[in-house]
């Protein structure tokens, strides 16, 4: 098992620490710098508007710069999409994380939802990013689920997500069996929402997620290093 053999540098690698509150302010983004900088995360996953700041802040120390798009609800249209990614691309980002058209996808709208993916990961693509689509689960049942999933893997997209964190509900066990049925080691899993805990995080990489977006790094680091040392 995965979680048994982890040290705290590989827990720390699998985190986008997330700052994606509308009412953050100055001296808040900067203590959350420094945490993503001390605990050595993958990513500071962050709103678009903060991209330019925070890739300045963040040249040179490992961490890199992911930045949402289409966020938290996904109910604009595919072009304003892409725009946005396109300028969080432009100043500086690693990553785009986008929420993909709820709606569209409850309908079965499999096509749209194909050519959103599609557009979305080429242009990451093209400027050597990674691309993650949010489903947020906490909509779908397991037949969505599974469709968003196949489509993931015949786009080539990066990274299934889970949740926003900004649904009524967040990362399920049982949505991520299922991500990881359909998906297998094609794409990666990222699970989110609701993820505050040690036990929460642990279970989510065995379960197979290869990235976990959190809000509470600080929190389960000190609880990993208060449980297994180091």
């Amino acid at each position: 098992m995965r979680s048994q053999i982890l040290t705290a540098s590989q827990l720390a690698s699998y985190f986008d620490f997330a700052l994606l509150s509308p009412n953050c302010r100055q001296e808040e983004f900067d203590r959350f710098l420094e945490g993503c900088v001390r605990y050595h995360v993958y990513s500071a996953a962050i709103n678009g508007a903060w991209v330019p700041y925070a890739a300045e802040r963040l040249r040179g120390t490992g961490v890199k710069v992911g930045a949402t798009a289409g966020f938290p609800f996904g109910q604009m249209s595919a072009a304003a999409k892409r725009e946005e990614a396109r300028i969080a691309l432009s100043q500086g980002a690693d990553e785009i994380d986008y929420v993909l058209n709820i709606g569209r996808l409850l309908d079965h709208d499999y096509r749209y939802i194909a050519e959103e993916m599609r557009e979305m990961t080429d242009l990451c693509h093209s400027r050597g990013a990674a691309a993650k689509v949010i489903l947020e689960n906490c909509y779908l049942g397991a037949e969505e689920i599974r469709g968003a999933c196949q489509v993931a893997v015949e786009q080539g997209i990066d990274f299934v997500k889970t949740s926003t964190g900004f649904g009524p509900g967040g990362a399920e066990a049982d949505d991520v069996r299922l991500m990881k049925q359909v998906v297998g080691d094609r794409v990666g899993i990222k699970a989110a929402g609701a993820m505050r805990t040690l036990d929460k995080t642990l279970q989510m990489i065995e379960l197979g997620a290869n990235r976990i977006g959190s809000g509470f790094v600080p929190e389960i680091m000190e609880a990993f290093s208060a449980r297994f040392g180091g």
